[in-house]
């Protein structure tokens, strides 16, 4: 290991370690991809963008609703082209249904109210 993975992978895992995180786990997996080809990554994006859809479905309302309205089968998306299935999410999407774009498996609590300048029009809430 050369000095500099030696010491980004200290700093590294003090950052971590003061947020919880597994550093030595997160440290190797992380390192492990740095010479990964176009393929493996593919394969990997591929993978977490499935990751996430199920998520969405499986706990915001808002997605849930959406692929059973739209009829969208989750296992007919495996790649980023695939994407264009899904309806855009729109401002105006955003102010009907804010609170059914949070993930019920997430507190609340942990999150603040915002508001954008509404300089290109009116202002958008968000939670942040």
């Amino acid at each position: 290991m050369s000095l500099e993975h030696y010491l980004r992978k200290k700093l590294i895992t003090v950052v971590w370690k003061i947020k919880g995180y597994n550093t030595e786990k997160i440290f190797n997996e992380l390192m492990s991809r740095e010479y990964w080809t176009k393929e493996q990554w593919d394969y990997y994006q591929n993978l977490e963008l499935k990751r996430i859809l199920i998520h969405s479905k499986n706990n915001i309302p808002y997605y849930n609703k959406l692929f059973s309205e739209n009829k969208i089968n989750l296992e007919e998306i495996n790649s980023i082209a695939e994407l264009r299935k899904i309806p855009i999410l729109t401002k105006q999407i955003v102010r009907e249904n804010l609170d059914n774009l949070l993930a019920i498996n997430f507190d609340k609590k942990f999150l603040k109210k915002g508001h954008t300048t509404g300089s290109t029009g009116s202002p958008l809430t968000y939670y942040g």
